[in-house]
């Protein structure tokens, strides 16, 4: 698990997800993890916006001075975990919402697709998430349309991955056609299948 850093980076430190995160924190009454999370977003106000921009366009993983910074509390967030659990607690809340109604993974699936289709504004919204999206999604997106295959969803980050002889940062991810990965490195991108490491689709990538 990243800690705090991740969920930053992750987050694009959006307001409202902030927001949210607090407003749960609360309701919950999980007010030990909430007063924990405020003095971690004390280290990041710290580090002002100028900092804040360079990490989120950073590549997370290698040397990053700013994901370290921000990691300080991790430690207590584990200990803090055995004595105050977010799982029991975030349990115990929608438990006892009064309009809870428990559903299967199908029915849950069919209700989002539902509620999404009936969004006026739907693919303007769809349009403006992809345009938001870091560039490494785009690569993978623009390298699975150009292997002919369809993009899922990305799994993970491999910042050990070997490539020309040096470590680079390696995304794995998953196509209509399976485990896929990516190097974005001298320029371009290469798509690698997951399980014969064979090249599947590149393109330049300045």
């Amino acid at each position: 698990m990243g800690g705090f850093s991740q969920f930053v980076y992750n987050s694009g430190w959006s307001p409202a997800v902030v927001d949210l995160v607090r407003e749960g924190l609360a309701a919950m009454k999980a007010g030990q993890h909430l007063k924990l999370f405020n003095e971690s977003v004390a280290i990041l106000d710290r580090m002002g916006p100028d900092k804040l921009e360079a990490f989120l366009a950073s590549e997370y993983f290698g040397t990053n001075k700013e994901r370290d910074t921000l990691n300080a509390h991790n430690h207590r967030f584990n200990e803090l975990s055995k004595t105050e659990d977010l799982i029991a607690l975030n349990s115990a809340w929608l438990r006892s919402l009064s309009n809870l109604r428990v559903v299967t993974a199908d029915e849950m699936r069919a209700e989002v697709e539902r509620r999404a289709a009936a969004l006026p504004d739907r693919e303007e919204r769809k349009r403006a998430a992809l345009e938001n999206e870091p560039r490494y999604m785009k690569l993978m997106r623009a390298l699975s349309l150009k292997a002919g295959q369809v993009f899922s969803y990305a799994t993970a980050g491999d910042p050990t991955h070997q490539y020309n002889g040096k470590r680079v940062l390696a995304w794995h991810f998953i196509t209509d056609k399976g485990h896929h990965y990516m190097v974005d490195a001298d320029g371009k991108a290469v798509m690698f299948d997951g399980a014969t490491k064979k090249p599947v689709a590149e393109m330049e990538a300045p």
